[in-house]
């Protein structure tokens, strides 16, 4: 019959493989001494008995997961298993090396003659109830045990057959092993004596025994938690621990004692009962220790103050914002009561956090959820938390249209720091002006008419953003028409002979440029006594003056980025080409030969800039660089040239005087193939312009018709590139125009 203690060790291990423990994980450590009990053992032939085997570190401590080997120096003998099970086979002695790690101990194995002892039954259980069959192994529970000095601990005995199955155990004896460090009475209550290591067995008649290690530290212990804040009435369990023993808590060997029991009771097992408001202290006295635990009895909460109050209404937090909501706990004179035990319960968390340390809900993702606010005595307070997007934003802030255009706006929804997080959808669109600008479901523009409009995209939940719509006319210029001096007028092609003005006032404004987003014009205005730049909104709104200095400023021209003007300046004595930011800033000079430079335009890769130069005697037409540079003459021709303008394929159209031939404009291919006639006239071309499209021209021919009055004649016309007759733009009695832009 097998004894329990190979058995035990057996179990001890699967257990800790169970729970993902290697055995040689205990091998892996530094294994300093082998114990093994017995030390000597005599046997009958025929006749098991198991030895228990225990490593140590070198700091003395038990290694609960060390792994051991057995082995016989005579197998004929004495027979060892790998369970640490020893069998007598014939008279005879031998020797059981037991090991663990780089450690041994030998066990003197003697065998004697004759048939082992016959294993008794149990001693019978109740009056009527047959006797059981007896266990095959015993195990202790617990096992190991950690004890304080002076500490007891109840140890149990079970007893199982062969097949694993329970059994009723019989009368069970109880020896400690090494009664200098531990002792155990007749009912397995055993007690460390002395800081150190001990063996307690157990057995029962008939020689089946079973080992449990035994391991006493003089180490502290502590309570937990470290402080109490109760309210009148309330229930709390201290609980003491040891640290150093994995924090194993402490059920017997301590006295609790309230120093108020007025304030505060407490029982045996450390139950505390709060009694009245005041503060005191919780002493726990054992194993030759004391501990003090402050406890302070809070005032009956009579009212709990929140804001906001879950009746305004859901809560809206903005997706990644945070909320915190205000709770005070008072007393019944209003006193604040901070101590007041507070519990919060989150419906959703994936939706919210929270952190009760501050009150403040954090929002996690889009959607609804609930925070529940609990404290004794009162009903449960519920705030319906809704996250939603910080907000909207539309892909335009302002959007310029033609007359009868179209156009799109789209909203993304963004969180709180304004980044967008997604489309917004099922929105709220309105207009401000019904005559400017019609507003459809999805945020499609139709402009109806010349002006400015407010659409607003509004959310359901209240949160809107507004883009300003402006409309203006295909076309805008310079004419006279309103008075003594220019002023900038646009028109629609759709009705040419419905001009509106956009600046017409006392002063001279000319050579108006649509920004490449028309959300921009700049033009040319003496209205700070020289000429110089100005920048103003589509409708004429927001005017503000972008260069100043000697000298005129004038013919803009946008680069394509809109980020840059590039423009004509007398402020070093002589007509310049220049480069500056939209703002003013960053001032470039561009061109500095002799015999004027003028009219630049920029082409649509923002790579070139033609220009006129009469540096060689003759008004001619130049490329160069954006930044200055490689100027080159691209005519050179002995016909004096004006006004170069870019179409959209690249191509170069400018304006030529041709000898007994008139006046016409032309396009020199960007391939290098010959040059192509676009229109003619008669009278001079003083400007002209290209759609972006690259399929109208607006051309201005004018004469003089009496030159000591300062009399001519002008005309206006739209010219398909498709071919057809060009439609004449009606003009009043003396009217003059400059700088048409599309």
């Amino acid at each position: 019959m097998i004894s329990n203690q190979g058995e035990t060790v057996r179990i001890f291990l699967t257990v800790l493989f169970g729970l993902g423990l290697s055995a040689a994980t205990g091998l892996a450590q530094n294994v300093s001494e082998v114990q093994v009990t017995p030390e000597a053992l005599t046997l009958k032939v025929g006749q098991k008995q198991a030895l228990f085997a225990a490593a140590f570190d070198p700091g003395g401590n038990l290694i609960p997961t060390a792994r051991f080997t057995y082995s016989s120096n005579n197998v004929a003998v004495a027979q060892a298993q790998s369970d640490g099970v020893v069998i007598g086979l014939k008279a005879g002695a031998a020797i059981v090396r037991v090991g663990s790690g780089q450690k041994f101990f030998n066990v003197a194995v003697t065998i004697e003659s004759g048939a082992g002892p016959e294993i008794r039954p149990p001693e019978p259980g109740p009056a009527g109830a047959p006797p059981g069959p007896p266990p095959s192994m015993l195990t202790i529970d617990p096992t190991p045990v950690y004890l304080l000095p002076s500490e007891t601990r109840r140890l149990t005995v079970r007893g199982f057959r062969e097949d694993g199955s329970p059994v009723d155990v019989p009368r069970v004896t109880w020896k400690s092993l090494t009664p200098e460090t531990a002792a155990v009475d007749g009912d397995g209550n055993v007690v460390g004596l002395t800081a150190g290591h001990a063996i307690v067995q157990a057995g029962v008649p008939g020689g089946l025994a079973a080992t449990t290690p035994v391991e006493i530290v003089s180490t502290d212990f502590t309570v937990v938690p470290v402080r109490l804040v109760l309210a009148p009435g309330d229930l709390d369990t201290l609980l003491a621990l040891v640290p150093a023993q994995a924090n194993r808590e402490l059920r017997t060997g301590l006295q609790w004692r309230s120093a108020a029991p007025e304030i505060v009771r407490v029982g045996p097992s450390g139950i505390v009962q709060a009694m009245a408001p005041g503060e005191t202290e919780i002493i726990i006295t054992g194993f030759f220790q004391e501990r003090r635990l402050p406890v302070r009895v809070h005032p009956p909460v009579q009212t709990l103050v929140v804001s906001p109050k879950p009746s305004a209404g859901t809560l809206r937090l903005p997706l990644h914002g945070t909320r915190a909501l205000s709770v005070q706990a008072e007393a019944a004179d209003s006193t604040p009561v901070p101590e007041a035990a507070l519990w919060w319960e989150v419906a959703d968390s994936s939706i919210v956090s929270f952190d009760p340390a501050h009150a403040e809900i954090t929002a996690r993702r889009l959607g609804t959820t609930s925070v529940t606010l609990r404290a004794r005595g009162f009903d449960p307070i519920t705030w319906v938390v809704e996250v939603i997007p910080g907000g909207i934003a539309l892909d335009h802030q302002r959007m310029t249209l033609v007359n009868g255009a179209r156009g799109q706006l789209k909203a993304s929804l963004t969180d709180d720091t304004g980044a967008p997080i997604g489309p917004a959808d099922d929105l709220q669109w309105s207009t401000s002006n019904l005559n400017v600008a019609v507003v459809g479901s999805d945020g499609a523009i139709e402009a109806t008419g010349f002006g400015r409009a407010a659409v607003v995209a509004a959310t359901r939940w209240g949160r809107a953003d507004t883009a300003d719509i402006v409309v203006t006319g295909d076309l805008i210029f310079s004419s006279n028409r309103g008075g003594p001096t220019f002023g900038i007028y646009q028109l629609a092609l759709s009705d040419p002979s419905q001009v509106v003005p956009i600046l017409a006032d006392s002063f001279q404004n000319v050579q108006a440029v649509p920004s490449p987003d028309r959300n921009t014009i700049a033009f040319s205005s003496n209205r700070g006594g020289d000429f110089d730049l100005y920048l103003m909104d589509p409708d004429g709104a927001n005017l503000r003056r972008v260069s100043s200095g000697p000298g005129v400023d004038g013919d803009p021209t946008w680069t394509p980025d809109g980020r840059r003007l590039v423009f004509t300046s007398a402020r070093s004595g002589s007509s310049q080409i220049y480069s500056m930011a939209m703002d003013g800033s960053d001032l470039r000079p561009l061109t500095t030969a002799g015999g004027g430079n003028s009219s630049p335009t920029v082409s649509p890769d923002g790579r070139t800039i033609a220009f006129v130069s009469g540096r060689d005697g003759n008004d001619e037409i130049y490329r160069m660089d954006i930044d200055g540079g490689n100027q080159t003459n691209l005519s050179a021709t002995r016909e004096r040239e004006a006004a170069p303008r870019f179409l959209p394929s690249g191509d170069l159209a400018y304006a030529a005087e041709v000898r007994r031939n008139g006046y016409q404009i032309v396009r020199v291919p960007a391939d290098g193939t010959p040059v192509v006639t676009l229109a003619t006239s008669a009278s001079p071309i003083t400007a002209f312009a290209i759609s972006a499209e690259g399929d109208r021209l607006a051309i201005v021919a004018g004469r003089v018709t009496d030159p000591r009055r300062g009399r001519a004649e002008f005309s206006f016309s739209i010219q398909s590139l498709a071919g057809g007759a060009p439609f004449q733009v009606p003009l009043t009695l003396n009217e003059q125009v400059v700088g048409p832009h599309f």
